[in-house]
């Protein structure tokens, strides 16, 4: 199947980048990108696309607007309009053009394909109906009946080849616009002429019928007459009279031809009627459904917005400073304030644990979380989870059993995301487990295709009643006593997303006040074997061949700057800093960094177009250039290394993933 091929004409660069990536995407084939409308039409006489995506204030001596006229004029080839806000008199201009349709920006993908699909339907059927005219057109003036129709007023409104040369005439300008009666009189069968209030062809419309005669003759330019079969037909619009239309014959010729045009203009009236409904009807559904996307994806883009940048960001600050404190003044300060140091800490990674599964639930429901399949031991990885829930389990002096069957010594799955659901199950198991009690996690092969986990505790369990609401999201049975416990009612539901996501099953069995048996399967898949990495980096260590090399840090938060500062202090390296893009441009410009570290939202001027700045300059085309970013959103990860970063690193960080970042860009 060959698709559609969509010229784009937008003179935003990173507008058009974006709209050719989602065409890509959506399977369409994209021949150029251009943002002036002589290039669009010189492309288009070139290669003529099927459609043309074109802004209606574009570069050049044309704009949209006068380009988009030619292109329908000249190439008929359909434009849809990429809008923003116009004035009144510049839509008054776009409209006179006769666009295919109007695709105001912002749009999803969704919205895309609907304006795309539309017009080239409608362009279609456009094309479909001009042919069709044609081919009537062709058919009147091949059959060698004549043929001429009236208006209401008795005057001629077209005529083929055959009743010209009937009636004598060479050209149709001849009879067009002419009173029938003066220019072609008809004079019935009994010998007398057929004025205007006895003329039985005009009875046609005003008594609303088809007149057939059989007895009639017509009255050439030269005076002379033939004798004539005809027919005259009403000619409906919108179910009123406009007309007539005349069919004349010699006796001898039959009427057939002219049925034949009847019907088939009938025919085809209501195939365009029927696919015009078909097509309403569609497009009504697609509205709606787009009504129901944009929300929720407004909804997405909120949250995501909220998470990552007023939590991820100052965690970056939080558990950065807090690091440093640790490792380099540990010695220097008292019991209680490493206490509190540990704290901070602590309660940092568990808000930022809180965030990373609140934004995994958008991922997983948004279709953007997917299933990095490894070949590991879960027996190892369990005891694993278990060591890192090691204090809260000494706290509670809790005995926790691991039988893994020896058939279970290998499985292939996300290692990351089997983690988090033996760790959310495990980390559920402690909190409702009483002091000295006693959790048994274990694995075997259920069958031929299924690994099957279970999680039992010896805790106070649930109420039947609840059993069918405790993998809902944000559900907890006792509000008061589970977040006493320090329950949010998200490790659950986000297991059975991780769970799912495997395409295996969860579940609970549980009788209230002796513990819950908490169970989950993942099926049994051929994978590669997990790549073991060697080696701990250490933070502190100043690699020599890192000292006295320049870094730019670019990021509008005080703190972030700080944290990094200091880092790159720790290892000789020399650096200068910038608060938004254009001051790291003029920073970069006389400090020549070898390595730039840039926040991508930043006032003034963003990451993005800063990158996009630099990399213009031919002494910064290939250092490397890392975004800083709260955003998980692939869109904006992707986006960032079209525009040039050469790589990301995720709010927050800690420090040895900046050392490992800087070490890695300053071999």
């Amino acid at each position: 199947m060959v698709m559609p091929k969509i010229l784009i004409v937008e003179d935003e660069s990173l507008i058009a980048m974006d709209i050719e990536s989602r065409l890509s995407s959506l399977g369409y084939e994209v021949p150029a990108v251009v943002d002036n409308g002589s290039e669009a039409l010189r492309i288009v006489a070139d290669i003529r696309p099927d459609l043309v995506m074109m802004d209606i204030i574009i570069k050049g001596e044309m704009d949209g607007v006068e380009t988009a006229d030619v292109l329908r004029c000249k190439f008929d080839v359909p434009v849809i309009y990429l809008t923003s806000h116009t004035d009144k008199k510049t839509m008054d201009r776009a409209n006179r053009t006769q666009p295919f349709g109007y695709l105001p920006k912002p749009f999803n993908e969704t919205m895309l394909q609907t304006s795309i699909e539309t017009a080239l339907y409608k362009h279609g059927m456009e094309r479909q109906l001009r042919d069709s005219e044609e081919r009537i057109k062709l058919l009147l003036n091949s059959t060698a009946e004549g043929i001429f129709g009236i208006d209401l007023d008795g005057k001629i409104t077209f005529c083929n080849n055959a009743c010209m040369q009937f009636l004598g005439y060479e050209n149709d300008d001849e009879l067009a616009g002419k009173d029938m009666h003066e220019l072609v009189p008809h004079i019935s069968g009994n010998g007398k002429s057929c004025g205007r209030v006895n003329c039985q062809i005009l009875n046609s419309f005003i008594e609303s019928r088809k007149i057939h005669l059989h007895d009639h003759s017509f009255q050439r330019q030269d005076n002379s007459q033939f004798p004539v079969e005809l027919w005259s037909n009403p000619i409906y619009k919108d179910n009123e009279i406009t007309g007539a239309v005349v069919t004349f014959l010699d006796i001898s010729e039959k009427k057939q031809m002219m049925d034949q045009l009847l019907l088939a203009r009938k025919d085809l009236e209501i195939q365009v009627k029927n696919r015009t409904q078909e097509l309403n009807d569609k497009i009504k559904e697609l509205k709606a459904s787009n009504i129901m996307l944009e929300d929720a994806n407004n909804h997405k883009n909120r949250f995501l917005s909220t998470i990552s940048h007023e939590l991820r960001t100052p965690l970056t600050g939080i558990l950065g400073f807090a690091q440093l404190m640790e490792n380099r003044h540990k010695s220097q300060m008292n019991p209680k304030h490493l206490h509190y140091l540990k704290n901070i800490s602590k309660s940092g990674n568990h808000l930022l644990e809180l965030v990373s599964d609140l934004l995994e639930f958008v991922r997983i429901d948004g279709g953007d979380s997917t299933v990095i399949l490894k070949k590991f031991q879960p027996l190892s990885k369990i005891r694993a989870v278990i060591d890192m829930m090691g204090i809260q389990i000494h706290n509670k002096k809790i005995v926790v059993d691991l039988e893994i069957a020896d058939s279970l010594s290998l499985l292939t799955a996300d290692l990351r995301k089997f983690k988090q659901i033996i760790l959310n199950l495990l980390s559920n198991a402690i909190k409702y487990s009483p002091e000295k009690g006693r959790i048994l996690i274990s694995g075997e092969i259920n069958g031929k295709d299924t690994a099957l986990f279970k999680v039992i505790d010896s805790g106070i369990g649930i109420k039947e009643e609840n059993l069918g609401k405790i993998f809902s999201e944000f559900y907890q049975e006792d509000r008061i006593r589970d977040e006493n416990l320090g329950g949010t009612g998200i490790g659950l539901a986000l297991s059975k997303r991780l769970v799912e996501l495997h395409g295996g099953e969860i579940g609970v069995k549980s009788t209230l006040g002796k513990g819950c048996i908490f169970w989950f399967t993942l099926p049994i898949i051929v994978g590669p074997l997990e790549e073991k990495k060697s080696g701990v980096e250490n933070v502190f260590f100043r690699p020599p061949h890192l000292i006295g090399r320049r870094v730019l840090v670019v990021d509008d938060i005080d703190l972030n700057r700080e944290l990094i500062i200091d880092v790159l202090e720790s290892n000789g390296l020399q650096f200068r800093s910038a608060i938004n893009g254009r001051e790291a441009i003029e920073a970069a410009k006389t400090f020549i960094p070898e390595l730039i570290l840039l926040d991508l939202q930043m006032p003034v001027m963003n990451g993005f177009d800063a990158t996009a700045q630099l990399r213009l300059l031919p002494e910064f085309a290939e250092i490397p250039i890392i975004a800083l970013t709260a955003s998980i959103d692939k869109n904006t990860i992707n986006k960032a290394i079209e525009v040039g970063f050469t790589g990301s690193l995720a709010k927050p960080f800690n420090v040895n993933e900046l050392n490992k970042v800087i070490n890695r860009y300053l071999k």
